[in-house]
């Protein structure tokens, strides 16, 4: 009998919240934009690693990255970052990928992520981050290449 999705999802999360190590990573941001007197802060963000000491079960690392095991359920092993959205409607389109709010690209933080078009993903590099950003739903940083 196959696991629901729900169920896939929570088992998923389960297992990597028990196991990640929160990451204090400061970034900084614009206190306002581009105005008089605006200056940059710096904001610390909880980001979730995986410790490769205490891999949950269900992960494994390849290529640079953790895939889940979804054998059982469909006979993929996909990015582990990709888990949490197995109910999205556009989970298996090749064109959508996973976009880091955090912009760290080793964060595994489910409400750092969004699933998205890789066109939106990109424009997300030159974004300003927090509330100067127009992306639905918001880079919580600036990108790499906002400068």
């Amino acid at each position: 009998m196959q696991e629901s999705k729900e169920t896939i999802i929570a088992s998923y999360k389960r297992r990597l919240v028990d196991s990640r190590v929160i990451v204090p990573v400061e970034r900084e941001v614009w206190e306002g934009f581009y105005q008089k007197g605006d200056e940059r802060k710096t904001v610390t963000l909880r980001c979730w690693q995986i410790d490769p000491d205490n891999v949950p079960k269900g992960f494994a690392f390849q290529g640079g990255k953790y895939q889940y095991d979804l054998r059982r359920h469909n006979g993929k092993r996909p990015l582990a970052w990709r888990v949490a959205f197995l109910g999205h409607e556009r989970y298996d389109d090749k064109n959508y990928t996973l976009s880091h709010l955090c912009h760290n690209e080793k964060c595994y933080n489910w409400e750092h992520h969004c699933l998205e078009s890789l066109a939106y993903n990109k424009a997300r590099n030159g974004c300003p981050g927090g509330r100067y950003c127009f992306h639905d739903p918001r880079c919580i940083v600036p990108g790499p290449f906002y400068k």
